[in-house]
This record gives C-alpha cells, sequence and structure tokens, in this order.
C-alpha cells in the first residue's frame, strides 16, 4: 500500500502534565537516538520530533531511544507526517 514512499514517517509530541489542565512543551526534556529510520526537521521541535522510516526488503522499519533528561509527569501523542508521497509521483 505504501511501498516507495518517499516520508512515510511518524511526528512524537511530549508534554509535560503540570496540574489540572495545565501542560508545557517539553520535547527538550528527552535525549533521542535514531536507531532505524531518520529524523526529520519540523514546525515545533519544542512540542514534537519527526521521524521517518526506512523501507527494508518492502517492510517499514523505525526504531527509536527515548531517553529523559529529568523527572516528570509526560503525555506522549503519536501522529503521522503531513503529506505522505511516492517516490515516483
Amino acid at each position: 500500500m505504501y511501498g516507495g514512499a518517499e516520508n512515510l514517517g511518524s511526528a512524537i509530541g511530549f508534554d509535560e502534565l503540570l496540574g489540572n489542565f495545565k501542560y508545557r512543551d517539553a520535547a527538550n526534556d528527552f535525549n533521542f537516538s535514531v536507531v532505524k529510520g531518520r529524523e526529520t526537521k519540523n514546525a515545533n521541535a519544542n512540542l514534537f520530533g519527526e521521524y521517518l522510516l526506512d523501507e527494508i526488503n518492502s517492510i517499514y522499519v523505525f526504531k527509536l531511544g527515548i531517553i529523559p533528561r529529568k523527572t516528570g509527569i509526560y503525555r506522549i501523542s503519536l501522529s503521522n507526517v503531513a503529506n505522505v508521497y511516492r517516490r515516483n509521483n
């Protein structure tokens, strides 16, 4: 279905929960180690990272290490990167 996609990936966001209905952008509270895939630039690096999947033998793979820099209560959100397209389009 997505074979040959140029930018199939995931956006991973981080918020620190500060209390009732209070939070702050917290991606900078973590170190990230991309094992499979690659990081790409995004519009708000304080809130989320965008990562592209590697296509190996017609299978998409992604592996990311997330290392906290400090303790806290965090929320993680996952979504797709925008505008996925095939290399031949």
